[in-house]
């Protein structure tokens, strides 16, 4: 019943609706149920009715598709909502680097330094492919919040530096010119640190 609310946009309970259904989440746990939700967020034109959507799905990786959403409380609740793990990595380093507004930033920043070590490869890894893409400052404020150990060891180390080839292609010279532009990043924010 709460559900025919919610798709009424007509009825003036679809915000109360709405928080009782984030408030009880089990009803979720059908993929079919996750997906009706994404179909709520995606086309609710009411901001306050698209956060309390976004806050319903607290705890769950499709919040990643919601992260640069243009309404700043879905996004915000996104940040707030989506686990840190591999499968959202790529994903919460891309909002970072794009920057989706000061407290969506400030939250990521503080999801991001809760990073196991055990995924800064890969966070490394995805930061080496879109590294020509975004600033310097964006560059080095993501990496600053990466675990410093890691860091250390991916790049002063040089643990992540690609391998050596006798013949490099093209893409071979300039994948390793990327990867020294990001490690000078990693050493002046090492520096710092």
């Amino acid at each position: 019943r709460l559900c025919e609310i919610v798709e009424d946009s007509t009825d003036v309970r679809r915000l109360p609706a709405l928080q009782i259904l984030g408030f009880h989440r089990q009803w979720l746990a059908k993929s079919s149920q996750l997906e009706r939700v994404l179909v709520w967020v995606r086309g609710e034109d009411d901001p306050e009715a698209a956060t309390a959507i976004a806050w319903m799905l607290r705890g769950r990786e499709v919040l990643q598709q919601l992260l640069l959403h243009p309404v700043a409380g879905v996004s915000r609740e996104a940040a707030i909502g989506v686990p840190v793990g591999a499968a959202t990595l790529d994903a919460l380093l891309d909002a970072l680097l794009v920057g989706r507004s000061p407290d969506v930033d400030r939250i990521l920043t503080q999801r991001l330094s809760t990073l196991h070590p055990s995924l800064a490869a890969s966070a490394v890894d995805h930061i080496l492919g879109v590294a020509d893409r975004v600033t310097g400052d964006a560059l080095s404020h993501v990496l600053g919040c990466l675990p410093q150990q890691s860091l250390f060891e991916l790049f002063v180390e040089g643990r992540s530096r690609p391998a050596w080839t006798a013949e490099p292609s093209a893409a071979d010279t300039e994948g390793l010119q990327r990867w020294h532009h990001v490690a000078r990043q990693a050493s002046q924010v090492l520096l710092r640190a």
